[in-house]
């Protein structure tokens, strides 16, 4: 089962390499559906909140201390979807405890259980050092409203759905008030499929 590797213990070429397995698997998961004859038929694109049935990358106001559903979205068109990475979004509370990924709509399978809590590890150490000012700072410049993704982790085996599934994030969190989580990964699809 995939495991959840903190981005800051992983160099760019690491993540490259994450990142290119991940490709590897959508693309043969996409030949073995039939969705194209050969890879050369394939376009890879970035996830959006859109591709998951979201309008942003927020998490509305929840329940407390227990699983409740994030994303409920059945793939319509004919693509792989692959989920490879996660970031937290200033501001960094409340802590989003538990990341669940599945499939069905009364989740019947469950593909990935991730702690999310490693991940703020490294804020007091940030703040301790006097780097978390600096950041605050920067992340209100770029993107006032929504954040800017500081803390990231790497998904050992990418989380891959197909067409028709149905997919079910769960998460679990310390506090009902609304946060930031960003889902990073690919949408592989026929070429000609997407008009941008």
């Amino acid at each position: 089962m995939s495991h959840l590797i903190p981005g800051w213990d992983l160099s760019t070429e690491k993540k490259t390499q994450y990142s290119e397995k991940a490709q590897a698997a959508g693309v043969q998961r996409a030949l073995s559906l039939a969705l194209a004859q050969s890879n050369y038929e394939l376009v890879l694109l970035g996830i959006f909140p859109s591709d998951l049935g979201l309008n942003k990358w927020i998490v509305p106001e929840h329940p407390v201390d227990k699983w409740f559903s994030w994303i409920q979205h059945k793939v319509q068109k004919p693509a792989v979807i692959a989920i490879t990475h996660v970031s937290i979004i200033f501001p960094i509370t409340p802590e989003l405890k538990l990341l669940r990924l599945g499939e069905g709509e009364a989740l019947t399978t469950v593909k990935a259980v991730f702690s999310l809590s490693m991940l703020y590890s490294v804020w007091p150490l940030l703040k301790a050092l006097e780097v978390g000012a600096s950041i605050s700072k920067i992340a209100e410049t770029n993107n006032k409203k929504e954040g800017w993704p500081i803390m990231e982790g790497y998904f050992s085996e990418p989380i891959i759905y197909s067409p028709g599934d149905f997919i079910n994030i769960q998460l679990c969190c310390d506090s009902a008030e609304k946060a930031g989580l960003v889902l990073g990964g690919f949408v592989i699809e026929r070429v000609g499929a997407t008009v941008c």
